[in-house]
């Protein structure tokens, strides 16, 4: 019954199935499509496109990364420069078995290719993963599926770290972090799925979208810390920018936008140096009267009308000409330092001469004393277990208000508060020999670490039981870094224990 629709208001759909399997070869394959409309005018013209693709091993051979061991569908990525990689993954049918799905790119490092991915494991948990040049995969880092069977997953690389996260809601939450290695550079990326043994696995892929960030990143300027939520009063709120670069900065006309995080701010004429730091501040007399008058010539202004949100806020810099410098969304709630939301410490941005995503939680720290560092970086290096105490209001050592099994002293020695990843010691192979694994905090100067092995749990022995494997450890680049240690005299069974002591 009614009125037809109007002729403009139908959609026409044509769909044809074409089975190509015969057409593809083994390397890069084109497809193209050559639509007409009725007209040089006419607007309604709609083209899409499914393409249902599927993979087997070649030969029994040893695995390998030029095997052809799942579906890959990808495309060139920025060599050298930053760049985002996103998309959505759709588990079909919901299942559980040995397989990915997700985002998959290859960095050559040192000569040989390695793979990094994000997406859907097992159907159990959502994770980060790195293939080897022998063709091994490991996890580097989960969290357990609770979202369902759709999932937005990123892939980012900024300056030397590589950043695996997923959305929730309109914030991307951090899986893993890592540090490249000098000289890496990427050339392949895009959506894959793989099965550990044959099976059926259907994924979808709504879009794979790749952002190269380069020119964003070509300004070396930085927010570096965030006092969003003083003790004393929202007077004392304060911005503070670092040049990351090797040559000066003219801001004249940077601004940050309106409510973004306050009210729209434009630099007056101010150049900022290599490594030199600048303040934009809500109240400069109580600034200057609260940190010094010394502080004076690094404020930059005063902003005019708002307050940084004591629950998140979105933060927009742009340059003179409207393009963006830097824009992220910080949080209080974990695994965002939560100390930084009235408990006296700032926010403070881990390594801001390496740049790093400050859209991830685990980019962030809470500053070493209360009130925070404005103007100058925070004495990290410094800081012992008490002042640490001391600046997050704790009086007990062995209390474990967060019920996450570890004490204070083993909060802070094993760096629970600077990374979203799991702190607890874990057992590792090197080679076949046994050995005990761990991350630890950089700057626990007051700390002392006794490593130890047994075979019976009964006597332990530490020093020429076991030796420290990779020298000084490795980096993690959030203010920690990762030991291993193995026995000298394989033995079945061992066991490994570590106990942390405060020095005298």
């Amino acid at each position: 019954p009614g009125s037809p629709l109007p002729v403009e208001d139908v959609i026409e759909e044509d769909v044809i199935d074409v089975d190509g399997s015969a057409f593809l070869v083994n390397g890069t394959n084109v497809l193209a499509a050559e639509v007409h409309n009725a007209g040089s005018g006419s607007s309604d013209l709609v083209y899409g496109m499914r393409l249902d693709i599927a993979a087997r091993p070649l030969g029994n051979g040893a695995p390998a990364l030029d095997d052809v061991l799942h579906p890959w569908i990808r495309r060139s990525l920025p060599s050298t420069a930053d760049w985002t990689l996103q998309t959505e993954v759709k588990l079909e049918r919901t299942q559980f078995g040995a397989y990915f799905a997700g985002l998959l790119v290859q960095a050559q490092q040192g000569g040989n290719p390695f793979r990094y991915g994000v997406g859907f494991k097992d159907g159990t948990a959502v994770a980060a993963l790195r293939v080897n040049p022998s063709g091994t995969s490991e996890v580097l880092a989960s969290l357990p599926n609770g979202i369902g069977n759709t999932i937005v997953v990123r892939l980012q690389r900024a300056g030397n770290q590589l950043a695996f996260s997923w959305r929730s809601g309109d914030t991307f939450v951090p899986i893993h972090q890592l540090a490249l290695p000098p000289g890496t550079t990427f050339d392949l990326g895009g959506v894959f799925a793989s099965t550990e043994t044959a099976q059926s696995l259907v994924a979808s892929f709504d879009y794979a979208m790749l952002v190269d960030s380069t020119p964003a990143a070509s300004i070396p300027l930085v927010v570096s810390e965030i006092m969003y939520h003083p003790v004393d009063g929202s007077t004392l709120e304060f911005l503070e920018l670092y040049n990351a670069g090797s040559s000066p900065l003219d801001l004249t006309g940077f601004r940050f936008i309106q409510d973004e995080p306050v009210a729209a701010f434009t630099f007056p004429a101010v150049t900022l140096q290599p490594g030199a730091y600048g303040l934009l501040v809500s109240d400069q007399t109580t600034f200057t009267a609260t940190y010094g008058a010394a502080l004076a010539p690094k404020i930059i202004g005063q902003w005019s009308a708002g307050n940084l949100g004591n629950s998140g806020d979105r933060i927009t810099l742009v340059d003179a000409t409207g393009a963006t410098v830097t824009s992220f969304t910080y949080d209080d709630m974990a695994p965002w330092p939560t100390t930084p939301d009235g408990g006296g410490p700032s926010l403070v941005l881990i390594d801001p001469a390496s740049r790093p995503d400050p859209g991830l939680a685990g980019s962030w720290r809470a500053s070493t004393f209360a009130g925070g560092s404005p103007g100058s970086a925070d004495p990290s290096g410094g800081q012992t277990f008490s002042q640490w105490m001391l600046a997050n209001g704790f009086d007990d050592p062995n209390a474990d208000p967060d019920g996450n099994g570890l004490n204070h002293l083993l909060d802070y020695y094993l760096g629970a508060d600077l990374t979203f990843d799991s702190v607890w010691p874990t057992a590792v192979t090197y080679n076949g020999d046994p050995g005990f694994s761990f991350r630890r905090r950089v700057d626990a100067s007051d700390l002392e670490t006794i490593v130890e092995i047994s075979t019976d749990l009964k006597n332990w022995n530490s020093g020429p039981a076991h030796v420290l494997l990779g020298g000084e450890g490795f980096d993690n680049n959030d203010g920690t870094i990762t030991e291993a240690y193995l026995s000298v005299s394989p033995a079945s069974p061992q066991y490994f224990r570590l106990r942390v002591t405060l020095s005298p």
